[in-house]
């Protein structure tokens, strides 16, 4: 299903097929942004096509994280061994201050197991974008879930990108969402959304992520800080 917006977000074309398809066999992601057609035309009318489908393919990709040390306790370069993180590096612009993290993936990621789809959850879209950034899914953040879902469950987890499920939702047939990636439950549905709920805690703690970042919130407050 292809979505539109007013803004750009990235849309994986061939999701469908890849999840629905057997795991060994996951066929080559394609993102691309969609925008409404009066908006790419005003833009082509400052750029060319190709100059714009370049611009677009690098906006599909969640930013690089960035981390600026406090010099006054720690050195970049001291701070970077502290963290340990496989792939970061110092910016080449502020190597004494600035950590670069960069973002890993579109990874292929499947939510079919032994032929069959795990129980799917469906996350606001700020909560979603949390994610793709390294966090877990807390339990403010999850818009539906199917009636199977039970803690301890693998999950398959989905972004309301259109803000159009109603909370507490079983399916999310006919709503623009996307596939994020897979995790553990924390919590029973009706923990979520039925009578006993409550809306604290963590909900869904992330195994597989589409595009993997780490979590980085809260890690040493007082020598580092996240841009």
């Amino acid at each position: 299903r292809r979505l539109s917006f007013a803004t750009p977000f990235w849309h994986p074309e061939a999701m469908d097929q890849s999840c629905l398809g057997a795991e060994a066999d996951l066929p080559q992601w394609k993102y691309s942004l969609l925008l409404r057609d009066d908006t790419r035309a005003l833009l082509e009318n400052y750029y060319s096509r190709e100059h714009l489908d370049r611009i677009f393919a690098r906006l599909t990709i969640p930013p690089t994280t960035t981390i600026r040390a406090q010099t006054l306790r720690i050195s970049a370069g001291d701070l970077l061994d502290l963290l340990g993180l496989e792939h970061a590096h110092l910016d080449s612009l502020f190597p004494d201050e600035v950590i670069q993290i960069p973002i890993q993936g579109p990874l292929h990621r499947s939510y079919i197991r032994n032929g069959r789809s795990l129980p799917k959850v469906w996350l606001e879209r700020v909560c979603g974008e949390a994610v793709l950034r390294g966090a877990h899914a807390f339990a403010p953040g999850v818009q539906g879930a199917e009636l199977s879902l039970r803690k301890e469950h693998q999950v398959a987890v989905f972004i309301d990108v259109g803000g159009t499920m109603t909370r507490g939702a079983t399916k999310s047939e006919e709503l623009e969402t996307v596939f994020i990636g897979n995790g553990v439950a924390e919590m029973d549905r009706d923990q979520l959304f039925g009578p006993r709920q409550h809306r604290r805690g963590l909900a869904i703690r992330m195994t597989e992520r589409v595009f993997e970042s780490p979590a980085l919130q809260g890690v040493h407050p007082d020598l580092m800080f996240l841009q």
